[in-house]
């Protein structure tokens, strides 16, 4: 989950180390630190925090080799000690991901009287690494280390002996990106890393390693064969990963929905996804709470049975999948629950369907079946557009495999008022600072919702969870009765998504019964729900123009509660790009 990041060039590589650190910085902020190989001699900066604490007393450094990291804390607090890169007798890493055995290793080599200095795994790579310096082939040197290192792992190491390169590494679940521009050649994690750098770029493979020159980059397999990797334009542009003149990326990432949402066409699927009758889905998350509303989509609209499951249980359950189709749902498509739910379910002989945002990453590479969700970039940690369209490719597939021409004409109709909509309520995203304003003097919040909104509910409290750090639960609202009705007092608001839908009488006898225990109401819904309230007066209301189609109001209800949870945060002064303990891109189990 951490941020990697590396150059070699003819010229110094500070600054280029400095940007790409920056592009990924959403995928862990505890700590930072680069190692630039200067005059033959490593010399390394750390600082705790983000970025920015890392950049204020930055040496002028000068070297033309050098790797950064921005890290996600694993084993060890945040502090100096444990930020990256760590260094052994002539050797700097950075590493991304979990080194299973690394308590034995670090026995082993405290046996030998190396002196450690961090609580991390990683530091057992740079001692491994000063331990085999007796050996003068660099093909020997690397292979030494990496067969004693069992786990996942990404890695890039500086040797003060060989001064003009950088070692590069994968094994199992962690990313690994190498790029190739002008000045030279990079590493990083994702592409983001290496977006307004690299004019071409390439995955390591599982068991890869390779030696990046300012000129060249040879590879090589787990037994030192050497390896092609197949490198190809670089999809993503630079100024997918700037904020423009938005505050936050996050208010950005909202704003572009009212763009993305509209089917330019239905897909062509295959026969192994039109056939099936058993759709099982995977993710995590927010991927998870998109999953939902595409079962609605998926058995209401095409008849299809689409069974739920949180990828970070599934393949520990070892379960029993009939014939059919698994749909892998994942934003940065290298989630490691979801890749190995993935692995598990294509060990199964199941036709695997991928939902990913990142069309060259690891879990697209294992799928049967690509259907990239083409959110774009999406930096703000908390997902947003990437949740949205997710949906939207849910609905896709729920329409290709619509046999009821009518209704699949009505709902391709009903999407086209969606980015009116969507952009009415964001011209009116100041009502939602206002509702927030009160919410955020709360402690809990409950969100409820019926059938399509209760996934709703369930994605809403996740966002104020994860940017207000109020504490927020998700509740279908006919399970009220049934156990959370005791949680509602004064001091207990409920946020209610209840647009007018069939079932809309059903939840406003719910609002009846909050209201009847003093309970606080802040209730979403569209116009015709707001004419129907029969007197309730909730302490806040936000409402949308209604659809003609009850089933697509996910979007605007989507939205909103992404609105609705980033003033929230935003009233509180908090980071919301960046909220404390998470990260982008969850690339350890």
């Amino acid at each position: 989950m951490c941020g990697i990041v590396g150059f070699v060039s003819s010229g110094p590589v500070i600054d280029g180390l400095i940007q790409g650190l920056k592009k990924v910085e959403y995928r862990g902020y505890d700590s930072a630190g680069v190692a630039i190989i200067e005059q033959g001699i490593i010399k390394r900066h750390r600082a705790v925090g983000p970025l920015a604490a890392l950049m204020t007393e930055l040496p002028p450094f000068q070297g033309t080799v050098g790797i950064g990291h921005t890290r996600w804390a694993t084993h060890g607090r945040a502090e100096e000690k444990n930020a990256h890169p760590h260094c052994g007798k002539g050797t700097a890493v950075v590493h991304n991901g979990i080194i299973e055995n690394f308590q034995a290793l670090k026995k082993d080599l405290s046996f030998q009287g190396i002196q450690f200095e961090s609580d991390t795994d990683t530091e057992v790579i740079a001692h491994l690494f000063a331990t085999s310096e007796h050996l003068t082939n660099l093909q020997e040197r690397v292979l030494f280390v990496l067969k004693q290192l069992k786990g996942n792992f990404a890695i890039a190491v500086l040797l003060q002996d060989c001064t003009d390169c950088i070692i590069v590494a994968r094994k199992g679940l962690s990313p690994l990106a190498v790029g190739q521009g002008k000045e030279g050649f990079y590493v990083g994690s994702d592409l983001s890393s290496l977006s307004g750098s690299a004019q071409k770029v390439a995955f390591l493979e599982d068991e890869t390693w390779g030696v990046l020159y300012k000129d060249q980059a040879i590879f090589y397999d787990w037994t030192g064969q050497e390896k092609h990797l197949n490198f190809y334009p670089n999809p993503l542009q630079a100024q997918e990963t700037e904020k423009g003149d938005f505050q936050h990326f996050m208010l950005k990432e909202i704003y572009q929905q009212a763009d993305l949402v509209r089917i330019q066409g239905l897909p062509a699927l295959p026969a192994e996804v039109c056939q099936a009758s058993f759709f099982t889905a995977l993710g995590c998350g927010t991927a998870f709470y998109a999953a939902w509303v595409g079962k609605f989509f998926l058995e209401r609209l095409a008849k299809r049975f689409l069974n739920l499951e949180l990828a970070s249980e599934f393949h520990y359950r070892n379960p029993i999948l009939p014939d059919g189709v698994s749909i892998v749902v994942s934003q940065s498509g290298e989630t490691a629950d979801t890749l190995k739910a993935t692995l598990y379910a294509k060990s199964q002989q199941q036709y695997v369907l991928g939902m990913i945002n990142a069309p060259h990453s690891s879990i697209s590479r294992q799928v049967d079946y690509l259907m990239p969700t083409g959110a774009g970039t999406e930096i703000g940690v908390a997902s947003t557009k990437a949740f949205t369209m997710q949906v939207l490719s849910f609905l896709n597939l729920s329409l290709a495999l619509c046999s009821d021409a009518p209704l699949r004409q009505t709902v391709l109709d009903s999407l086209k008022e969606i980015p009116s909509v969507l952009k009415d309520i964001i011209q009116r995203s100041h009502e939602f600072a206002q509702i927030a304003a009160v919410l955020s003097q709360y402690q809990s919040i409950l969100y409820l919702g019926r059938g399509l909104h209760y996934a709703l509910a369930l994605e809403g409290a996740l966002k104020m969870s994860e940017l207000s750090y109020i504490h927020a639960q998700g509740f279908a609202a006919g399970e009220l009765k049934h156990g959370p009705l005791a949680l509602i007092d004064p001091q207990h608001p409920v946020v209610v998504l209840a647009p007018w839908d069939e079932s809309f009488s059903k939840t406003l006898s719910n609002l009846h019964e909050v209201k009847a225990r003093n309970g606080p109401i802040f209730l979403i819904t569209d116009t015709k729900g707001a004419a129907s309230l029969e007197g309730l007066k909730p302490e806040g209301l936000f409402m949308y123009p209604s659809l003609q189609e009850p089933l697509l109001q996910v979007f605007p209800n989507a939205i909103c509660v992404q609105l609705l949870a980033y003033y929230t945060a935003l009233h509180k002064g908090l980071s919301i790009d960046q909220p404390r303990n998470l990260s982008k891109s969850v690339t350890v189990e």
